[in-house]
């Protein structure tokens, strides 16, 4: 008797690697669709052509937008969120502090940002890994330090050495 396919396992089949030519072939395909519609970028997102050595090379890109790309998309890899983390525009470091697949060590290093919006973005993340409260609370900034207040996972240790913040709205928001 034959077994019922709702008995059986799906097959996990990886995507191929696609050759250097093909990589290169589909990021002038990404430039060229970007070029003709910003409304591109959305569809863009659900390619599923997609994957790790194409990612890698995107977030090489000479073009913000195709480097946003890679920093938004749910599958980028670890090791390329993390150079991502790194990028010289803070709107797409933004985008990474809030990504799943960020490293511990990429959200410790964006806790010490030059740009205020990334670390306060970095201070508002909900999900795991968490960011580094400590480094954040003792931030320059009092938006940051908000944004570690306002955030539900932030340590009451933490929460309560800011009610000593040296700015009067801090220490009463942390009360």
């Amino acid at each position: 008797m034959a077994q019922s396919s709702k008995h059986t396992k799906p097959v996990f089949t990886p995507k191929p690697t696609p050759s250097p030519r093909a990589i290169k072939q589909f990021i002038q395909y990404l430039h060229a669709r970007l070029d003709e519609s910003p409304m591109s970028f959305h569809s863009l997102l659900n390619d599923t052509r997609l994957c790790a050595p194409i990612f890698s090379h995107m977030a090489q890109d000479s073009c913000y937008d195709i480097r946003l790309l890679a920093a938004i998309h749910p599958e980028t890899p670890t090791r390329t969120i993390t150079r991502l983390s790194q990028d010289s525009s803070s709107y797409i470091r933004r985008y990474t502090t809030a990504h799943p697949n960020i490293s511990s060590n990429a959200l410790r290093r964006l806790a010490s940002d030059s740009s205020k919006a990334v670390r306060k973005q970095l201070a508002q993340r909900l999900d795991q890994p968490r960011p580094p409260f400590a480094i954040l609370a003792k931030d320059t900034s009092p938006t940051v330090r908000l944004g570690v207040i306002q955030n539900p996972y932030t340590p009451i240790s933490i929460v309560k050495h800011l009610t000593y913040d040296r700015y009067l709205g801090i220490a009463i928001w942390a009360k």
